[in-house]
């Protein structure tokens, strides 16, 4: 799961375990993080940006109706951070495997390729 259609929607099921195990949001799951789709890709990529304050991040979470602490804030900037990275290293392991396999089956020692990238998470998150 490396789209931007996904990620949002990987972010909330992490919060809400979190929330369950009491980490987050005082433990309390509220009807808001519990909807399907309500923490989009976009609200990862602005909480991921280093220009974003803490305090821009718990607005952003107020403004999905979760009450949040500072440090709320802190837990889901590090899990943005997270889902992120993966999603880059299970896209990068993906292109090197098909890489790795193309030079094999050619017999190089060395192949030269060019990888074309598209897409509004590409063009629009941060890192």
């Amino acid at each position: 799961m490396t789209s931007g259609m996904y990620l949002g929607e990987i972010v909330r099921q992490i919060l809400i375990d979190l929330t369950k195990h009491g980490l987050l949001f005082r433990g309390q799951i509220s009807e808001s993080l519990r909807t399907r789709g309500i923490f989009e890709t976009k609200f990862l990529s602005h909480i991921e940006s280093d220009r974003l304050a803490l305090l821009q991040v718990r607005r952003i979470l107020q403004q999905l109706g979760l009450d949040s602490t500072c440090d709320d804030s802190i837990i889901v900037k590090e899990v943005c951070g997270a889902v992120s990275k993966r999603a880059a290293q299970l896209c990068g392991a993906g292109l090197a495997a098909i890489v790795e396999k193309k030079r094999e089956n050619r017999n190089l020692e060395h192949l030269k390729i060019t990888v074309g990238v598209d897409g509004t998470l590409f063009k629009l998150h941060p890192q």
